[in-house]
């Protein structure tokens, strides 16, 4: 079956779950397999942190340039700008809404799955991709505290560790 929604522009890439709902008619949302990607909180981070960095993209890198260091990212930057990725897959009551969601630490594994549910054969590309240490080097026992107790739901619904 062919996806044939009006304004179909709106249907973005990083929309949410509960959007894309409302945006579409229902016997498609009901009959459509609905799936997404997280990423641990802590590691997804340092990943925002270092492309951050590394592309010097404006205006989010001149709100984070004059910080002294990772900490100082998490304690001033983060606090202010995160964006839970349990609103991408839940509903206003907290619900998931999706058929399935992904982990980004096993990502061929899990997009193979994808790929077979639905029936393609799909190879996925790493854009984006940042150079850095193991997200586990960056935190101080302060820093990971903070991002724990912001990303506390996220990391109870989807299952994560430090």
């Amino acid at each position: 079956m062919a996806l044939d929604v009006a304004g179909a522009d709106a249907l973005r890439k990083h929309n949410t779950a509960s959007s894309l709902r409302a945006q579409l008619p229902s016997r498609i949302w009901t009959q459509y397999f609905k799936f997404g990607f997280v990423r641990s909180p802590w590691e997804r981070e340092v990943s925002n942190y270092e492309f951050i960095r590394q592309r010097r993209i404006q205006p989010t890198f001149g709100a984070i340039e004059h910080l002294s260091s990772f900490d100082e990212y998490v304690d001033k930057y983060v606090r202010l700008n995160s964006y839970p990725q349990r609103l991408f897959f839940t509903d206003e009551l907290g619900e998931l809404i999706v058929d399935y969601v992904g982990r980004f630490e096993n990502l061929a594994d899990d997009f193979a799955r994808v790929s077979s549910t639905i029936g393609i054969t799909a190879t996925l590309p790493h854009l984006n991709y940042t150079k850095h240490r193991s997200y586990r080097d960056y935190y101080t026992e302060t820093s990971r505290q903070i991002v724990g107790e912001i990303y506390a739901e996220d990391i109870g619904l989807f299952g994560y560790t430090f």
